[in-house]
């Protein structure tokens, strides 16, 4: 009940702009449905090249389930929202049984409903990032072998970031005493790494234009500062009680790889928030500690209230925007509905003058 009530408020106060879904288009401005037609493109054919897109060609895992199983795209589209649900539910599951505190399970699914990853899957088509940080989650905490492996197989074929974030996943199976699900971890993210070097080695893969384009970029500093806060938002404040119960050197060692993962993921994408969300097994482990520790409860539930009623903001390289609730994209979409009448109504308009011209 706590990931559904999530999942609904946070639909309610940080609604996507559900007027700019139009699969069958592709703008590259408009980033709600900039991917959704070549994510169609891939059911159809989850090998072709994608030109306009070339990281995608890696990303198949959706596109490849839904070749096999002939979905139709809407449904394929669907996913994504279906994951960002199973998503709130694993985290609430987690951290209720590993808590036994419905403070914490709230402020943990509160905190994943607001941050980035979970709205880029909520808000744009054709984007599987709850799928992703579902399998990350599961890689991270999960007890059973064949669980961490097969998380570990699958995450990278919905979005290389995975692989980034792999050495935190393995810190967290460490902090939990459980070093040999290293290995299976490893041995699950190997096959992708291996196929990636190949291509990348012999020129076939797109990461060398990649990079080159990552580097010669500019960043704003604002926008940086943004994508940054705005990733795990509030969250971020439980990067102190993760970092609880180490030595000193082992709370070094821990913030440099919570400033590396985080520097990375910045700079390696376009999108700065929705890339630097992937961190989120910080947050949630942090919630496993920061419930132990005397009077949190009340805490945490402050945590999650001011969470959901605090602004989000979506940041991007170029440009940056403001997650308006429902009633805001209400009026919005009237306004855009009114606009795409107007020029509805002059192409008709010319047209019928040319053709009475003739």
């Amino acid at each position: 009940m706590i990931a559904l009530g999530c999942f609904i408020v946070s639909v309610i106060l940080f609604c996507p702009r559900y007027y700019l879904w139009s699969p069958m288009v592709w703008d590259s401005n408009i980033a709600e449905s900039n991917r959704a037609m070549l994510v169609g493109l891939q059911l159809h054919d989850p090998f072709m090249p994608l030109p306009l897109d070339r990281h995608l060609e890696w990303r198949i895992l959706f596109p490849f389930i839904g070749h096999v199983f002939s979905m139709p795209l809407w449904l394929l589209l669907a996913l994504a929202h279906v994951s960002s649900l199973a998503l709130l539910i694993y985290v609430a599951m987690l951290t209720y049984g590993r808590t036994k505190s419905a403070a914490a399970t709230f402020a943990a699914t509160a905190v994943t409903a607001t941050c980035s990853a979970y709205l880029t899957s909520v808000h744009f088509l054709g984007y599987y990032d709850s799928a992703m940080m579902l399998l990350l989650l599961m890689a991270c905490f999960e007890k059973r072998t064949i669980i961490v492996w097969a998380a570990a197989t699958l995450g990278p074929w919905i979005d290389e970031r995975f692989i980034i974030v792999a050495p935190l996943a393995m810190w967290c199976q460490w902090r939990q005493r459980r070093q040999k699900l290293i290995l299976p971890l490893l041995l699950g993210i190997a096959p992708y790494l291996a196929l990636r070097a190949f291509a990348f080695f012999t020129h076939s893969d797109t990461s060398k234009g990649y990079l080159q384009c990552i580097l010669s970029s500019k960043h704003d500093p604002f926008r940086l500062f943004l994508g940054l806060t705005n990733a795990l938002r509030w969250g971020w404040l439980l990067a102190i009680p993760a970092c609880m119960g180490l030595k000193p050197l082992g709370k070094v060692l821990a913030i440099l790889l919570i400033l590396a993962t985080a520097g990375v993921l910045l700079f390696i994408s376009g999108d700065y928030s929705r890339s630097v969300a992937a961190i989120l097994p910080l947050a949630i482990w942090g919630f496993l500690s920061a419930s132990k520790i005397q009077n949190a409860r009340r805490w945490l539930t402050a945590l999650a209230i001011v969470t959901l009623v605090t602004p989000v903001y979506f940041s991007f390289r170029a440009f940056h925007v403001r997650i308006k609730p429902i009633w805001e994209q209400l009026v919005d979409a009237r306004g855009f509905n009114r606009i795409l009448d107007t020029r509805i109504s002059k192409i008709r308009d010319r047209a019928l003058w040319k053709k009475e011209s003739k």
